[in-house]
């Protein structure tokens, strides 16, 4: 055993591998092998500890039920080179750990804190605005928070390009576009389950982010219809990624403005999710891939969960067009069929995954047969 252990040490103590042993390891893990340990917890902890190990943190996976104010504390002390901060569902955590978060965690660049509403307002968040390193925030479904104080790190972090501020019943269109005002530097703005937002919202997103807006999720905005996606068409020709989940007044419409505005010489959208928008069909798709933009050329990742009036006929032309589709997700469609769906697996060539249940037409023992021959896809 002794000579396992003198064999093994220089190995250990390269650091690269450290770090790959520590890759596999959540913060709960870490933690354990840092008390039973003293060559880890050398590593681990104190002066020579390697900040590495420490820079993500994600403690909504290992125990988020178990996540105190105390606990923070005492992890912030022992290791404040964290950058990115993972607190998603902590509900025991109150303003006061976030603060001590802003305080101490001077190179933190990412943090989450979706579904942590039950404790946390204003007086916790407010100090963000000192943490001039910070590009990701995600306030999800945090109601406590005002849009003033979001506006307000917004204009003092300029290094903030990520803002998920979805589910928050005191966002509304005024004070949304004074968010936008603030923060004019967002690259990905995430808006999911705003249902006082409306039009105006996503008008004034392409206006004031204009070239920098990459990424936009507006999913299960009622309010939001073809109108919205007309003035992204026009102002925002950087899009990358487009969310409408659930935004049931998209039409054909929407999509034949998505494929034909002229928004720069190329597109660059590579990720759109119209699933739930059931009043998309075949003749919106054929828009789509059709029009000048070229968006069949870009196009990798299409999910059309639930469009049930898509047809045989759309889907078989997503995989004539799409040349660098990876991901289609057409789960729910009942008028697509074995045979459309063959058809379009001969000509999607780059697809990489496929999701397809749940289609009426498509029988289980049918379906068993295609992941056999396709197994890659359903993998």
């Amino acid at each position: 055993m002794s000579d396992t252990k003198c064999a093994l040490q220089p190995l250990i103590n390269e650091e690269k591998i450290r770090r790959r042993i520590h890759s596999f390891l959540d913060v709960r893990q870490n933690c354990i092998i840092n008390r039973v340990s003293k060559w880890w917890c050398f590593w681990l902890s104190g002066t020579s500890q390697d900040p590495e190990i420490w820079r993500e943190v994600n403690l909504s996976v290992s125990a988020p039920h178990a996540v105190t104010d105390n606990v923070l504390s005492g992890l912030f002390k022992s290791h404040p080179k964290i950058q990115y901060l993972d607190l998603k569902f902590c509900g025991k955590i109150s303003d006061k750990a976030i603060e001590e978060a802003a305080n101490t965690l001077k190179d933190l660049q990412r943090l989450e804190i979706e579904g942590c509403g039950r404790r946390l307002g204003d007086e916790g968040i407010k100090h963000l605005s000192q943490c001039s390193k910070l590009t990701t925030l995600n306030l999800n479904g945090c109601q406590k928070i005002t849009p003033a104080v979001i506006e307000n790190i917004l204009r003092d972090c300029k290094s903030i390009h990520t803002l998920a501020i979805g589910s928050m019943t005191t966002l509304e269109d005024k004070s949304l576009t004074a968010i936008l005002r603030a923060g004019s530097q967002i690259k990905r703005l995430y808006l999911n389950n705003d249902s006082k937002l409306t039009n105006l919202a996503v008008e004034n997103a392409a206006k004031y982010l204009n070239t920098k807006l990459e990424e936009l999720e507006i999913a299960y905005c009622a309010n939001i219809d073809d109108d919205a996606i007309s003035h992204l068409a026009q102002l925002a020709p950087n899009l990358s990624s487009l969310n409408l989940y659930g935004c049931f007044k998209i039409t054909d419409k929407a999509l034949q403005m998505l494929g034909t505005l002229p928004t720069g010489e190329h597109s660059v959208l590579k990720k759109l999710n119209l699933s739930m928008c059931r009043n998309i069909t075949d003749a919106g798709i054929k828009a789509l891939l059709e029009g000048k933009k070229n968006c069949s050329k870009t196009l990798e990742t299409l999910q059309l969960y639930d469009c049930t009036r898509v047809s045989n006929q759309g889907i078989v032309l997503i995989g004539e067009k799409c040349s660098s589709l990876k991901f289609l997700e057409v789960f729910g469609l009942d008028g697509l069929d074995l045979n459309g769906l063959e058809t379009f697996l001969s000509r999607a060539v780059s697809l990489e995954k496929l999701d397809c249940g749940g289609c009426q037409k498509i029988t289980s023992i049918s379906l068993e047969s295609l992941m056999k021959r396709y197994h890659h896809l359903f993998s």
